[in-house]
């Protein structure tokens, strides 16, 4: 059989009433928690941590000021570059078409100057058009005066006369024949040079009213410059 149990000791001399160890501990727990300090920390804590957060903001905002003015240099030189480069690019632009129309004048010379002697050999030579260049009167001019210089110049002496209208004497008439032999003999010498000049490119550019240095050509050294 078992035995019964034994009766509990009472323990003597205890006088101090008795306190449960869970609601000391959880006294414990409330009293630590309710303390003023602690919340203050807490408070200190948070307030830190907003002002760091803060001063980040601040910085970021800072930053992309910054970023915001270095691209709007940026694009503002490049503007400007771009400009620049398109100004030198139209300051050059006329020397280069210039150089292009003087190719293409220089070559609708070469092939005008080819039918151009061409035409001019088979009317008679060069000489023969340059005393018909010579020759050539426009309708408003002094052709009839110089007309009349030579009726009053040539023809049968006994017919020469003198400004006024009246008969030369036979002094005036031997002075008249000298000038007319002068005049015939330079007008020789003038066909003379005429036939030793040879047609070319610049005797052409002449003609035509072409200045040499427009269209580039070198007179001295018979070439396109």
């Amino acid at each position: 059989m078992s035995s019964p149990p034994q009766p509990k000791r009472r323990r003597i001399g205890i006088h101090k009433p008795f306190i449960s160890p869970l609601k000391r501990a959880d006294s414990s727990i409330a009293t630590a928690e309710n303390t003023p300090s602690r919340i203050s920390n807490l408070r200190n804590e948070t307030t830190s941590e907003s002002l760091a957060i803060r001063h980040l903001e601040s910085r970021i905002r800072e930053l992309r000021a910054q970023n915001a003015i270095l691209q709007q240099a940026v694009a503002t030189s490049s503007s400007i570059s771009t400009s620049t480069t398109s100004a030198m690019s139209i300051t050059r632009q006329p020397s280069r078409l210039e150089t292009k129309w003087r190719k293409a004048s220089q070559a609708a010379a070469d092939t005008v100057f080819h039918d151009f002697s061409t035409r001019i050999r088979d009317n008679g030579g060069y000489t023969a058009f340059l005393r018909q260049q010579s020759t050539y009167q426009p309708f408003f001019s002094d052709q009839s005066n110089d007309d009349n210089n030579n009726k009053t110049t040539q023809g049968d002496e006994e017919d020469w006369r003198d400004e006024m209208g009246d008969e030369l004497t036979a002094r005036g008439k031997k002075q008249r024949r000298r000038e007319n032999e002068d005049k015939v003999k330079k007008q020789e010498e003038e066909e003379e040079e005429q036939e030793e000049q040879e047609l070319g490119m610049g005797s052409m550019l002449q003609v035509l009213n072409i200045p040499f240095e427009v269209i580039g050509w070198d007179e001295k050294e018979q070439a396109w410059k």
